[in-house]
């Protein structure tokens, strides 16, 4: 499976672990903040984080995050009937 390594920053949300399932990639954090609170309505602990790509910030939206690559594969396995381009992040 496929995992993207990005150095991230918080911006809202609860702590991040070491594997994410990121279900979206916005240049614009309005549009990543609504999908977070869309996510919260769902019984998610969402959360919003920047990465700078080619010098150019991007707001990911984690639906979920835990400790270990396998939990984070599940997780991002059962998101995909719905957000079928969900990825994995490792935070660096």
């Amino acid at each position: 499976m496929n995992v993207r390594t990005e150095s991230v920053s918080l911006v809202n949300g609860a702590p991040l672990k070491a594997y994410s399932v990121v279900v979206g990639s916005f240049s614009v954090q309005s549009n990543a903040n609504a999908l977070s609170a869309t996510l919260a309505g769902r019984g998610y602990t969402p959360r919003v984080v920047r990465a700078i790509v080619n010098g150019a910030d991007w707001y990911r939206v984690i639906a979920t995050s835990y400790d270990t690559k396998a939990e984070a594969a599940q997780s991002r396995a059962a998101l995909q009937s719905q957000y079928k381009d969900a990825w994995l992040l490792y935070q660096k």
